[in-house]
């Protein structure tokens, strides 16, 4: 049981849960079926973080600058994080299994053990180079070079996605 999509970047050095360097990591899925069982399941934030004080530190920093202030008794999920100190992977008071799937369905991930399904999204056409940049350029080329007025704009146009844009 897996949270599929679910990967986020760990820590500079490597991860505290198996010591690898630092890359993405899949984490399993969190057990949180009833708030109770979660709640009875989970001690206080540092008994979560088992004796880890430097990633403990850190995930609280990373919160606090996102406008969450956790307290001693906060419940943090890093199967639900995207990064350290995501404020949504702290668990409200009662939330267990039903604010996971809602996060789950949120982001789009799977989760067999709670039964979410991601949906399958079309991949957004990738674009040589953004209209607003080949607008802006085309206009400094026009205010260096005034003859290039008279030259078809479509032309212009593709010369400048050729020159400037991702490679076809």
């Amino acid at each position: 049981m897996r949270i599929v999509y679910c990967r986020h970047l760990l820590h500079k050095d490597e991860c505290p849960a198996c010591n690898a360097p630092a890359k993405e990591t899949s984490f399993p899925c969190p057990a949180i079926r009833t708030a109770t069982r979660f709640e009875s399941h989970y001690g206080t934030l540092a008994d979560q973080f088992k004796g880890d004080t430097r990633t403990l530190e850190y995930t609280v920093k990373e919160a606090r600058k996102r406008g969450y202030n956790p307290t001693a008794s906060s419940h943090y999920m890093r199967t639900l994080a995207r990064f350290p100190g995501d404020p949504e992977a702290f668990i409200p008071a009662g939330g267990g299994e039903d604010y996971g799937k809602k996060l789950l369905r949120k982001r789009n991930w799977s989760c067999e053990d709670l039964g979410v399904e991601a949906v399958e999204v079309e991949p957004k056409p990738k674009v040589r180079l953004a209209p607003d940049l080949v607008e802006e350029t085309r206009q400094r080329m026009l205010k260096q070079d005034p003859g290039l007025a008279a030259k078809d704009q479509r032309e212009l146009r593709a010369a400048i996605i050729e020159k400037h844009g991702r490679k076809a």
